[in-house]
């Protein structure tokens, strides 16, 4: 066989005898199905390194001897029997060496550092201590050049030259225990060596609780996810409202216009259709397609308010139908009176259909910790609810901190959530189900990080799951349910007025109102700006998502290039699609304009490097990307707005002393943006370490949170 079906015979071996192992119903054989794959997949191993020159890996060779390594739950429980036979002397020298790992690694986890390269605990005097019992991880390590290793473990992005299909004998195991445990209902995943063995070695709770498969006490130093729980399911509410043809308007590929008409000719004949008519696009055209599409949505919500759906139903389908605010925010607009209305709809069938879940808490807070919960359809890597980390990972002692992740996803984001808080619940489950279990659990606060970003967010935002409810900057707008008792903004984003704009009492906390961890994020690359596909001769950068840049903007950014003499660049989303729109449109407003494939972080950042002056958006300001454009010196020149969410730039310009770079009218805006040796000097004394680890928002915050429980 060739190595894909080699590697396809081992992977299908694996996932059998994963399941046949687990399908007993009793004390799993873990142990020995750990040994049995082991050998197979050095078999494999031997095989494939026949076929090609022999890797330089050698006994005192250790380099890549560092950083996290996963292990699956048969792999440490065959770890823990070996350890279990050492004597006393080696035991403690282990667990002091588990200890420091612990130390560490917790920095790791509590911050955005992107290179662990902890030794590991097992590691003694150069050599593997258990090297017969090395996870498959290990075993999958190969290396040509071991100098490559060093500067990997170093933090360098360096390629390794690895043996063709060693990795992938291992890792495809890996994923075959996973999915076998998974699919008879154990519990799986795969966990963070050094941190699980220092919770398993001497505990034989643990070792039978992980043997019997069905219960998960290691689920704080997981590394990839282990629900057991099911992907969504539509219940019977929602498949009445996903009927054939109204489904068509939803379908993969549809245009935001597409939509709209289709769902406009089902009007008569099936009322659910009006939530398929609640459609903005992200790109315009022009500013007059801005309006056009504006009171669409307002003429939309004005028939919905005439409706009488089925209470159930309808509260089902602001998931299903895509019917959330997020489009709203980039049309440059005062968005409450909308907001306000639609949500309000959703909340009167919220009430209707589930009271026992709208109902106020009222019985009284049980005594101890302030019980504190954060929740999100995005607890993933998504800029959304990533920020939140800050607060979660900087509590008190006074707080007991809980997460709640509603999207099937569970990233290496997630996994930060699950090692900073005191309780994460993975609930990729039908929202009423998720709602419920919130609910019991009897919290004293929960934090909505971004509500408007989906329908599940909104859904949740008119019902009562905790005593108090707060919305937070990670969708900067109001969400319009009365359910939500406060938000949670900045002091130096919110305009005079900021009020006016929230259905919510606004709390402004000090400064940026976020407490950033101190990140050591990717460096930028050194590509050149030909490398980059940019002008040798200097370009202005717009570093915000394309879909942020309204049309009547257009002729401020032609009038920069035209000063300037150079290009604006922007960058493509995920997507490119957007970027592809936009660009085609400003060329069309005489803009010489190029637009950058979505890239990695470290292009990213070094195009932002390379940029004679970085230009924020007028009507949804940067706010990551400000902070990213200030750690790398090169402060952005800004015009905020009337709403917070032009504003998002003033606190970290501040913190970075470069508050000179924010002007007020696009007139000064298009001056600054042409002045080189200002924008120099703002560059030369910006200081972006005030920005990390503020304490003071996030100290505001719980002082603000106690008084409610007084």
């Amino acid at each position: 066989m060739g190595v894909e079906q080699d590697l396809a015979a081992i992977q299908e071996l694996a996932l059998n005898a994963s399941r046949n192992a687990s399908a007993r119903r009793q004390r799993i054989p873990l142990i020995e199905l750990s040994q049995s794959l082991h050998a197979k997949v050095d078999a494999q191993i031997v095989k494939v390194q026949a076929g090609h020159l022999a890797p330089a890996c050698k006994k005192g060779c250790h380099h890549c001897c560092s950083g996290l390594i996963p292990a699956t739950i048969p792999e440490l429980l065959d770890l823990a029997q070996e350890v279990d036979k050492w004597d006393d002397l080696r035991k403690v020298a282990l667990k002091d060496r588990l200890e420091t790992y612990g130390l560490r690694s917790k920095v790791y986890w509590s911050y955005d550092l992107h290179v662990f390269s902890e030794v590991c605990p097992f590691l003694d005097q150069g050599e593997c201590s258990v090297y017969a019992h090395r996870p498959l991880f290990c075993r999958g390590k190969s290396s040509y050049v071991p100098e490559d290793c060093e500067r990997q473990a170093r933090g360098e992005p360096v390629p390794l030259r690895v043996v063709p299909g060693q990795h992938e004998s291992a890792s495809y195991t890996v994923g075959a225990i996973v999915q076998g445990l998974k699919q008879t209902g154990r519990y799986s995943g795969t966990f963070d060596l050094a941190a699980a063995m220092k919770m398993i070695i001497g505990s034989r709770q643990i070792t039978e609780e992980l043997a019997r498969g069905l219960e998960n006490p290691l689920s704080g130093v997981m590394m990839g996810s282990d629900t057991n729980v099911k992907f969504k399911p539509l219940n019977s509410a929602a498949k009445q409202f996903m009927q054939p043809e109204l489904y068509q308007c939803f379908g993969p590929g549809v245009s935001p216009e597409q939509q709209f008409e289709r769902a406009s000719k089902l009007a008569k004949r099936n009322p659910y259709s009006i939530l398929g008519q609640l459609v903005l696009p992200s790109f315009y055209a022009s500013q007059d397609e801005v309006e056009t599409w504006w009171n669409r949505y307002e003429e939309s919500v004005s028939r919905l308010e005439e409706v009488e759906l089925d209470p159930k139903v309808a509260f089902e389908g602001v998931d299903l139908g895509g019917a959330c605010t997020f489009g709203l925010a980039y049309c440059g607009k005062n968005v409450r009176p909308v907001i306000d209305r639609l949500v309000g709809i959703v909340h009167r069938y919220a009430s209707l259909g589930h009271p026992e879940l709208t109902a106020q808490i009222v019985k009284p807070r049980r005594p101890g910790k302030f019980r504190l919960g954060y929740v999100s359809r995005r607890l993933t890597f998504n800029n959304g609810s990533r920020w939140a980390l800050g607060w979660a990972t900087e509590h008190t002692a006074d707080f007991e901190t809980y997460a709640f992740n509603l999207n099937e996803a569970d990233d290496n984001v997630s996994t930060r959530w699950r090692r900073n808080v005191d309780h994460y619940f993975h609930l990729p489950i039908p929202l009423v189900d998720a709602a419920q279990k919130i609910r019991d659990l009897d919290l004293d606060a929960l934090i909505f990080t971004d509500v408007g970003t989906d329908g599940t967010s909104i859904q949740l935002s008119t019902l009562r799951t905790a005593r108090y409810q707060l919305a937070a900057w990670g969708f900067p707008m109001t969400t319009g349910s009365t359910e939500i008792d406060y938000f949670l903004s900045s002091e130096d984003m919110e305009p005079v007025n900021g009020q006016d704009h929230y259905i919510e009492k606004l709390v402004l906390l000090p400064g940026s109102g976020q407490t950033f961890p101190k990140a050591r994020r990717s460096q930028p690359s050194s590509k050149s700006a030909t490398e980059l596909a940019l002008p040798k001769d200097g370009f202005a950068l717009i570093a915000q998502n394309p879909i942020k840049l309204l049309p009547k903007r257009d002729r401020v950014f032609a009038e920069i290039a035209e000063r300037l003499g150079k290009p604006i660049v922007i960058c493509a989303s995920s997507s490119g699609r957007v970027g592809d729109l936009v660009a085609a449109r400003m060329k069309r407003a005489n803009v010489p304009v190029i637009n950058l494939p979505f890239m990695t972080d470290s292009d990213f950042f070094r195009v932002i490097q390379l940029a004679d002056v970085v230009l924020d958006s007028f009507d949804f300001g940067g706010g990551i990307t400000t902070v990213d454009a200030l750690t790398l010196r090169k402060p952005p020149v800004s015009c905020p707005g009337e709403f917070m969410r032009s504003r998002l730039c003033i606190p970290f310009m501040k913190q970075a002393g470069v508050m000179d770079m924010i002007t007020t009218c696009e007139e000064d805006f298009v001056s600054l943006a042409c002045a080189p040796s200002k924008i120099a000097a703002a560059a030369e004394r910006c200081d972006p370490e005030p920005i990390y680890r503020d304490l003071r928002p996030v100290r505001a915050l719980e002082a603000f949170l106690l008084s409610l429980s007084i």
